[in-house]
């Protein structure tokens, strides 16, 4: 049991250096946006800059907590680190819900539907009718 929280520790130790990553550079998938409403491009990389500042240490600061305090040995960094951890969660959900607010859901679908990359469920189904018309004839 044990094993797998040090697992999430570590987890949450280099999600939040990407972060922080971010927030440095301005680089990462986090600001790759495609269907960002128009002219809201600048805005929305501010924003999720501002997020990766704000929530890259309290992830760091969460995962490190829970690294020291191996067996909640010490409960004022147990309760640190949960109060840490709730507020890492919450700050995750506004910034979906920013994220989301700045997409234009027509565009997303609309390049979803012309980029199809997939193959349909049906596609082993799917035969060349052309050449069963050739062999008719």
């Amino acid at each position: 049991m044990g094993d797998m929280f040090g697992m999430f520790d570590l987890f949450e130790l280099i999600i939040g250096a990407y972060l922080l990553y971010g927030a440095v550079t301005g680089k990462g998938k986090i600001f790759q946006n495609e269907n960002v409403k128009k002219g809201m491009e600048a805005q929305y990389k501010k924003r999720m800059r501002l997020f990766c500042w704000i929530l890259g240490p309290l992830m760091v600061g969460c995962g490190l907590l829970s690294r020291l305090n191996p067996g909640a040995q010490n409960a004022a960094m147990l309760s640190a680190s949960r109060i840490l951890w709730g507020l890492s969660c919450v700050l995750i959900i506004i910034l979906f819900v920013i994220s989301i607010s700045m997409t234009d859901r027509a565009k997303a679908k609309a390049r979803a539907a012309g980029k199809s990359t997939t193959p349909s469920s049906r596609a082993a189904f799917e035969f060349d009718n052309d050449e069963a018309a050739k062999k008719g004839k």
